[in-house]
């Protein structure tokens, strides 16, 4: 189940990604690992990843 910080952070991180143009292209929760990842493409077409652990911290690798 996703934590509460997480959700949070999702959110905050969704937003300002489509607020700045970025495509979200994939939205996953792992649930064996308890992150969250999200893949986004800016209007560049660089590839975007985030990791947004079970505490709402950012990860990107």
């Amino acid at each position: 189940m996703v934590t509460n910080e997480q959700a949070l952070t999702s959110v905050a991180i969704s937003q300002n990604l489509t607020t700045t143009l970025c495509s979200i292209e994939l939205f996953r929760f792992d649930e064996t690992r308890k992150i969250i990842y999200i893949l986004a493409v800016t209007s560049l077409d660089e590839e975007l990843e985030i990791i947004i652990d079970e505490f709402g911290e950012l990860d990107r690798p």
